[in-house]
């Protein structure tokens, strides 16, 4: 297993198994390439049967394709793979996000970040996660089913999601569903 915190950088194997660890098949994976990576070389692949670099620049970009990472971190893990250093400062979630994160804005990445250190951050009695408070106390009686309804769907999703096996989803609108539910007696009760 790769450290996230080491800067290690995944090996190509690694990464492979990791995709099919998620329940993808070598079928899936090869057509996720867009076809310029034949499920056979995905199958040398995870089991460490890596000989050289990639033949073309669309068997990189197909790889890239099939594992959703950038093409940089596949020609990274490749080098890893044929024992060259490339080792970086960056964790293994970082060399999982897709190369469209660039276009998110500001305020997406800013949630995103806030998301990952909620599901990080050590909890204890002492310190919880913060939630800002929300007043809804100057809501609208509609306003204040539109909050119920979305604190209600968010829980039939989360649930959905747990019994399809999206278990990052899952626990990802549980976390909004509890700051959601916490602030809502708080504002009713002041």
């Amino acid at each position: 297993m790769v450290d996230p915190g080491s800067g290690h950088v995944p090996t190509i194997a690694q990464l492979v198994r990791q995709k099919l660890a998620t329940g993808m098949t070598l079928r899936q994976l090869e057509e996720r390439s867009g076809g310029s990576v034949p499920y056979q070389t995905f199958g040398k692949i995870s089991k460490g049967e890596v000989r050289g670099w990639p033949k073309s620049r669309e068997v990189i970009e197909g790889t890239a394709s099939a594992l959703g990472i950038d093409a940089r971190e596949v020609v990274l893990s490749y080098a890893t793979q044929l024992e060259i250093d490339v080792s970086e400062d960056r964790s293994l979630l970082a060399s999982m996000l897709p190369a469209s994160t660039d276009a998110l804005t500001i305020e997406q990445a800013q949630a995103v970040a806030g998301l990952i250190r909620a599901f990080t951050a050590p909890v204890s009695a002492a310190s919880p996660v913060e939630v800002p408070s929300l007043d809804i106390s100057t809501f609208t009686t509609a306003e204040r089913r539109q909050v119920a309804d979305l604190l209600l769907e968010m829980g039939e999703r989360g649930r959905a999601a747990t019994s399809e096996g999206a278990r990052a989803l899952a626990a990802v609108l549980s976390f909004l569903e509890g700051a959601l539910a916490s602030v809502i007696p708080e504002a009713e009760a002041g």
